[in-house]
């Protein structure tokens, strides 16, 4: 697409992804109907290169969107399919297990492996990244990966480089202002309501002059310069949504399995 009016570019030159989850969720949606057009929909998600793969998701790379969803919602896929897809999720979450080794502070990212930077909006890679820790979980009874989403969480409450909660509202030295217009337009220029994620360190591409360019993990704006932080301090629906994922999922399945708050968390 040519440039956005308004908001940010968003160029994707690369829509085979996009087509095999597209295909994913519509075969998923035809089975559970009944549909006739069920048949055509799995065909050409089969026939995609990406069929069954695995790996980290987000707004311009959705094909492991679509294979998780394959393996959470009834289909009639074979039982060698079937497999396959658990196979390439656990493998990957064996991946992000092994990442928390590779840094001083509990980030499930294998920097500088994977990542020789911190992306725009780090958090929510490393959300996203928990969301494949718990599907590991369901398919193995394996405790070991509700014990790394606990310890993501815990980067995003303050055990972290910055010694922040990148969660507004929420631990003892809690974000409080994130980039958001809208919130500036109804008067929240005091505080921020509870519960929003902020992009998180980023020096991958830094545009704007609030966003420190230093050691990766550092590259967080300061307090109160959200208006003009949006590299690191931006918020948005499909970052702040695996937070609310994790957050639920914790909450009904892992306090009950590990324990904690005696199952009474305020």
């Amino acid at each position: 697409p040519g440039p956005a009016m308004g908001g940010g570019d968003y160029p994707d030159d690369n829509i085979d992804d996009d087509r095999y989850c597209a295909a994913a969720e519509m075969y998923l949606t035809a089975f559970a109907n009944n549909d006739a057009d069920m048949a055509t929909y799995k065909a050409a998600m089969q026939s995609n290169s990406h069929y069954k793969q695995m790996r980290l998701w987000d707004w311009g790379t959705v094909d492991g969107a679509g294979t998780l969803s394959l393996y959470a919602v009834a289909n009639d896929l074979s039982a060698t399919d079937k497999s396959d897809i658990a196979s390439n999720i656990v493998a990957f979450a064996d991946g992000i297990k092994a990442a928390f080794g590779t840094e001083g502070y509990p980030a499930n990212f294998d920097f500088p492996n994977d990542y020789d930077k911190y992306p725009w909006g780090s958090n929510s890679f490393m959300m996203n990244r928990a969301i494949v820790l718990a599907y590991a979980y369901e398919i193995t009874s394996d405790s070991s990966y509700q014990d790394y989403i606990m310890r993501t969480m815990d980067y995003m409450m303050g055990v972290n480089a910055m010694r922040i909660s990148y969660v507004t509202g929420y631990g003892e030295f809690t974000e409080t202002d994130t980039h958001d217009r809208w919130a500036w337009t109804i008067g929240e220029d005091k505080f921020w309501p509870k519960g929003w994620l902020s992009g998180g360190p980023n020096n991958e591409l830094i545009n704007d002059y609030e966003t420190p360019s230093t050691y990766a993990a550092k590259s967080y704006a300061a307090p109160g310069t959200a208006p003009h932080a949006w590299g690191s301090k931006e918020n948005t629906v499909n970052w702040n949504a695996p937070l609310a994922w994790v957050s639920w999922y914790i909450e009904n399945r892992i306090v009950n399995n590990l324990g904690g708050c005696g199952g009474n968390c305020p």
